[in-house]
């Protein structure tokens, strides 16, 4: 009894003891880290024209969640109107997605569009963990926008696209049924408002590039690829039928013309071809009994005869629709090596721009006419002539090398520089119903406003 009085007393005096040892502290609960964040830095509202760049680049700050870098994030946008952005230091990256430098930091470039005078530009952050974050597969973790007023420019206002567009010598504007269609970048382009606006037409093959788009007066477009050949539209561009039904080898087109009866295409290693059914069949066309030589600048004069020249500048013609051809030798005041363009006057005859930026309008029978010189010594360069159009009993050509390059105007022996005053280099054109121009350039697509 007295044994297991003690031992309940020795229990209740550890229990004892125990209670009064201090209570530990818990751990505190751990705190969620700041989630990812982008914020804008500058540029968040301004004001500019149609076409151009707003005054400001548009900044963001990529704020990382916890310690992740801060270039660990992409940023995607998206545009009301048909404008775009251009990022600096963003190489490599696909078109639309953004990535910010080691700072988080992300400037761009902002080129408003030309069809809406309230514009903006919204820019969402993604982890990088996302692929792809156009498709709409991941939440963006923040967003921000940027705004801005637009206004109609005047003088010389760029076209708008949706993109960069930069032409060179074989971009080319026609004019099909009351709409304009455009061929530039390896790309084609469709306007309905006399050029301000562009849209992209769907590709008519995949993984090519368009070399030329023709149209004729029935509303019928050609598309010439690099490498699959031709393709027709009767749908205003909208789907595409490839056509080289008797085509040996379609690939590097270097010419087509594209009449409501005949269709010529040329090809740098398999020559001439002509169809009468809208590419239905196409007829290889020997040139002085050559099959596979290279051949461009095919032109039709009024009362039917052609023209075309081959890759040395000789001069063929044709009386019977390209079935035969002849070759013809102006004289060496009129033409030189190289031509670089053939046209028709709206008399009837046939212009010839050729080495050292040569203009002679010539006799079709005779070859024989007036001549214009445009080369300017203290260049120290190469002239050239490219791109001759007849329009309002006027003829238009473009002029490089020179000292004053651009589009000229005007009848021989009265021939003036179309475009003072425009710096691009200017590479095409197209006059339009007025009379005024549109320019296709290095930096773009203008026309004139008032």
């Amino acid at each position: 009894m007295i044994k297991l009085f003690a031992g309940l007393l020795t229990g209740a005096a550890l229990l004892a003891l125990g209670s009064c040892e201090p209570k530990k502290k818990e751990d505190p609960r751990p705190t969620d880290p700041v989630p990812a964040r982008l914020t804008l830095v500058r540029g968040g509202t301004q004001s500019g024209t149609f076409g151009a760049f707003v005054p400001d680049s548009v900044v963001l700050q990529v704020q990382p969640a916890g310690n992740a870098p801060a270039n660990g994030y992409l940023v995607s946008y998206r545009l009301t109107g048909n404008g775009y952005v251009e990022a600096a230091n963003n190489w490599g990256m696909p078109r639309g997605l953004l990535r910010a430098d080691a700072r988080g930091r992300i400037r761009v470039r902002w080129s408003l569009g030309c069809d809406l005078l309230q514009q903006k530009t919204t820019f969402y952050l993604f982890d990088a963990s996302c692929a792809d974050p156009s498709q709409g597969q991941c939440t963006p973790l923040d967003s921000v926008s940027a705004r801005a007023t637009a206004r109609q420019g005047s003088g010389w206002v760029r076209a708008c696209g949706g993109e960069p567009m930069s032409g060179g010598l074989q971009s080319s504007i026609c004019n099909c049924a009351g709409r304009l269609y455009m061929v530039m970048g390896g790309k084609g382009y469709a306007s309905q408002d006399e050029g301000v606006n562009w849209r992209l037409l769907p590709l008519p093959a995949v993984n090519d590039y368009v070399r030329f788009l023709k149209c004729n007066s029935r509303g019928t477009v050609y598309a010439l690829m690099e490498n699959s050949g031709v393709h027709v539209s009767n749908d205003q561009g909208a789907t595409w039928t490839a056509v080289n039904n008797g085509i040996l080898d379609h690939r590097y087109p270097i010419d087509l013309v594209a009449e409501d009866n005949n269709v010529f295409v040329s090809f740098f290693n398999d020559g001439l071809y002509r169809s009468t059914n809208n590419g239905g069949f196409w007829r290889k066309q020997l040139v002085a009994g050559q099959y596979w030589e290279q051949y461009s600048l095919l032109t039709r004069l009024p009362g039917g005869e052609l023209f075309l020249v081959d890759k040395w500048s000789n001069l063929f013609k044709s009386t019977d629709n390209g079935s035969n051809w002849l070759r013809q030798t102006p004289a060496a005041q009129y033409v030189r090596s190289q031509v670089t363009a053939l046209a028709v006057d709206h008399t009837g005859n046939l212009v010839v721009g050729s080495g050292d930026a040569l203009l002679a309008v010539l006799n079709p029978a005779s070859l024989t006419g007036t001549v214009s010189s445009f080369y300017t010594p203290q260049t120290h360069t190469s002239h050239s002539i490219y791109n001759i159009t007849s329009a309002r009993n006027r003829l238009y050509f473009v002029v490089l090398g020179n000292l004053t390059p651009g589009v000229y105007a005007g009848t021989p022996g009265s021939y003036a520089l179309a475009t003072p005053g425009f710096t691009p280099r200017i590479y095409n054109y197209f006059v339009k119903a007025d009379g005024s121009l549109m320019l296709i350039t290095d930096s773009g697509v203008y026309y004139h406003a008032p």
